[in-house]
């Protein structure tokens, strides 16, 4: 009901790390390049680092496509574990027996497998997320693993991928010499106002959806200044935003909807504290084709823009493969090769402060000129079919929703439209009149309890 009330063939605002739904910023590119570029050249230790919420996951697994032809890759997130239990995920991963058997043994089965990808010239990388909850002890392990070499080579690549609490244990004395074995480490910034309406834009598009603006101009500021520019925040507040105006019959959303949205799901506000939201990066990036819209009537050209370049990919399947440019190196200043964790951590430097002026990050490579994207998309020209195809990551399916007039109603108010007179209404009835009620009830609630209370103690 929901793809169909839009005129979509798929959810746009899924929470599985789906890389064909993965709008590329300038720090996506970079890092994507950085990783990439580290890969290629043989380093033995990278690390990506970012917030919660900004797309890692996301990011490594349109990395291990790119080296699924040339490469045998790992990927693990199980890093709330031992020594011994990482090498059983990891040896379990690779197929390899590891029952009953000691360290010793399992580090002869992990070089026999990596011995074998070298003389096939394959590389072997293994990627961790989420590895910030790695204990020291597991850290030193992994630190271990880089001695699998030849005299010419490693035969093992390490990407490290964690939360800033990553770049802090990075940082401790204790693990100086796994930080200096870190050649290259990425960071992601939080989206810039015009990169939120594109990051909006781009979903909506490869999901299927056509037709004008569905997001209106204050709505998407809205969203912008709410989400602190975090790609799972947008999605979020996009999802339940697109749900709330099914259950309206709205077909475009404007911010009255997304304030109640906020409203509703405003789950920090009922903490012991309030906390900041995030800051979002600044609008200094290099804007849309230079589109930046302002207002309602240039948000349509930045919406028509953004069709043309993007639309014609959803109308029909072309056999014409995507470019994949090599990346090139940034200067990263003569003679630094340890990627600086203390700024990367610092409580003084906010996630938005910690690129440079030029808005590059300090140890990146960059693999697509600006104004494209990484897998192909380029900003003037559509997607191909195979992008279309996606890269074996299937997204979660769209949340099935009850066909109620209240489906969409927070808890209190589901409840308390039994009680009403008008409780067969569609969901568009709950406005001034319900919320004097549930005002109304809690002071009888509150004071039948204080009558109570009194009553009980006398």
């Amino acid at each position: 009901m929901f793809l169909d009330y839009y005129g979509l063939r798929e959810q746009p605002f899924g929470v599985t790390p789906d890389p064909r739904f993965l709008y590329f910023s300038n720090t996506h590119r970079e890092a994507l390049a950085s990783l990439f570029y580290g890969i290629e050249c043989g380093c033995g230790f990278l690390a990506l680092i970012a917030p919660p919420g900004m797309g890692k996951t996301t990011l490594l697994f349109h990395l291990l496509e790119k080296l699924r032809g040339s490469a045998q890759t790992v990927f693990l997130f199980q890093t709330q574990c031992g020594s011994r239990e990482f090498f059983r995920y990891l040896l379990t991963d690779l197929g390899a027996d590891e029952s009953e058997q000691n360290i010793a043994r399992m580090h002869e089965a992990l070089n026999a497998v990596l011995l074998r990808n070298a003389r096939l010239g394959r590389r072997f990388v293994l990627v961790i997320d989420e590895a910030q909850n790695l204990n020291e002890s597991v850290l030193e392990t992994v630190r271990l693993l880089s001695d699998f070499e030849t005299p010419r080579a490693k035969l093992l690549q390490i990407v490290l991928s964690g939360q800033l609490q990553l770049a802090d244990k990075l940082s401790l004395p204790s693990l100086a010499q796994l930080r200096q074995r870190i050649s290259i480490a990425s960071r992601l910034q939080p989206y810039s106002r015009v990169e939120t309406m594109t990051h909006v834009e781009f979903r909506l598009c490869a999901a299927g959806y056509s037709g004008p603006p569905l997001f209106r101009y204050d709505a998407l500021e809205l969203i912008a200044a709410k989400s602190g520019g975090i790609p799972r925040n947008i999605n979020n507040i996009c999802f339940s935003a697109m749900t709330l105006g099914l259950a309206k019959r709205q077909k475009r959303i404007d911010a009255s909807i997304v304030s109640e949205v906020l409203a509703d799901s405003d789950i920090e506000g009922l903490g012991t504290r309030a906390l900041a939201p995030a800051r979002m990066g600044e609008d200094g990036l290099i804007p849309f084709d230079g589109v930046a819209p302002t207002d309602e009537a240039s948000y349509e050209k930045f919406h028509n823009t953004i069709r043309s370049a993007w639309g014609e990919s959803n109308r029909g399947d072309t056999d014409d493969e995507p470019v994949e440019s090599q990346p090139v190196p940034i200067n990263s200043g003569a003679g630094k090769h340890s990627p600086d964790f203390d700024e990367m951590h610092s409580p003084e430097a906010s996630p938005a402060e910690m690129k440079g002026d030029s808005g590059e990050s300090a140890h990146a490579a960059v693999a697509i000129s600006p104004g494209s994207q990484p897998n192909g998309q380029s900003f003037g020209s559509p997607l191909s079919a195979k992008q279309q195809a996606g890269f074996g990551v299937a997204p979660k399916p769209a949340a099935t929703l009850v066909d109620s007039s209240s489906a969409n109603k927070s808890g209190w108010a589901r409840a308390l439209s039994s009680l009403l007179p008008y409780a067969g209404r569609k969901a568009t009835t709950v406005d001034d009149e319900l919320r004097a009620v549930v005002r109304r009830t809690i002071i009888i609630l509150a004071l039948t309890a204080v009558l109570a209370g009194t009553l009980f103690l006398g």
